[in-house]
């Protein structure tokens, strides 16, 4: 069957081919058909190739503008993009620059106060060992001033010390003993003007119910 319609395919194009043959051979022969007809029909089916050509690459233009065109926002996006990842960067770097200083700031002022505590420190302990020092010298004169004989004790008592500190060793004597020292002072010209004076002194700061307060001032 399908042998048969292919036959029959075959032969009406065959019939078509001759009938086309014998169409052309007949207006060759009667003259219509002449090479100048058949320039200008190949003519018009080259310019409508042409115009199809001009009309695809027309359409095409359009397309091609379109891409460049994306491609330029790309590539101006891609650029923005990077200006502004290394915008960021800087700031991040900034940021860290400032962070590192202000850590440096921090340890240093740490520093300067861990200086300052530690100069705190050995000053106080400076003046404690100061004040240690000072009453041992105290207590070790004191005890001198005890056992000494008043011409010996009035310089022990009165020469390389403060009327303060000459005071305040004569408030730790009885009072007998501390005028003794007072009086063999008052007969030496050189110490009288001191004598005088810690005696005030042991008068002003001595207790009311005392011993000192009931004796009487050496004569000037």
């Amino acid at each position: 069957m399908f042998r048969t319609a292919y036959n029959l395919v075959a032969l009406l194009a065959l019939i078509h081919v001759i009938a086309l043959a014998g169409a052309g051979g007949y207006l060759l022969a009667t003259g219509r058909l002449k090479a100048d007809n058949i320039r200008a029909a190949a003519e018009i089916l080259l310019t409508e190739d042409t115009d199809a050509d001009d009309e695809s690459a027309q359409q095409a233009g359009p397309v091609e503008e379109a891409s460049r065109s994306e491609e330029a926002i790309a590539r101006k996006r891609d650029e923005e993009e990077m200006k502004r990842r290394a915008e960021q960067r800087k700031v991040s770097e900034l940021y860290q620059k400032q962070v590192a200083v202000n850590l440096l700031m921090q340890k240093t002022v740490e520093d300067l106060e861990k200086l300052e505590d530690d100069r705190r420190k050995f000053e106080e302990q400076q003046q404690q060992r100061g004040r240690q020092e000072q009453d041992e010298r105290f207590r070790k004169t004191t005890e001198m001033l005890a056992v000494a004989k008043p011409d010996v004790a009035k310089d022990l008592l009165l020469q390389g010390s403060s009327s303060e500190d000459a005071a305040r060793s004569l408030l730790e004597l009885n009072a007998r003993k501390g005028m003794k020292i007072i009086e063999a002072a008052m007969e030496d010209p050189l110490l009288r003007g001191k004598a005088l004076q810690v005696f005030k002194l042991v008068r002003e700061t001595a207790p009311e119910d005392s011993d000192w307060s009931k004796v009487a001032a050496p004569e000037e």
